[in-house]
């Protein structure tokens, strides 16, 4: 059985961008999102939240690390992955976005 689990994850960078080179060079990058929940009543209240996106490979790290920066916005779409982070005295676990397209919005001056 195969099975499609794809995530857009739009929104500003928010916090410390963890990094790693084993199995291979990797960048945890956290993404403040705003979604709307349902509670018991029907009501619709918003949320804010951070999801994890995770790029991996060198290439992928030399283009996109240099423009990256707290408050920065970006446009991310990949499969979410249940997973288990390990970096900088931080084990991370629960479920991230694998990233397949990362776009970074940046204004022209």
């Amino acid at each position: 059985m195969i099975s499609l689990n794809t995530r857009t994850v739009a929104g500003p960078v928010s916090g410390e961008i963890l990094r790693g080179r084993l199995p291979l060079p990797w960048a945890l990058v956290p993404v403040k999102v705003t979604c709307q929940v349902f509670d018991r009543f029907g009501n619709k209240p918003w949320a804010t939240m951070v999801e994890r996106v995770l790029v991996q490979g060198k290439l992928n790290l030399d283009a996109l690390l240099p423009r990256l920066r707290d408050g920065v916005q970006v446009l991310v779409v990949g499969q979410g992955v249940p997973a288990r982070v390990v970096a900088a005295d931080q084990d991370v676990r629960g479920s991230v976005t694998l990233a397949e397209t990362f776009q970074i919005y940046e204004t022209k001056e």
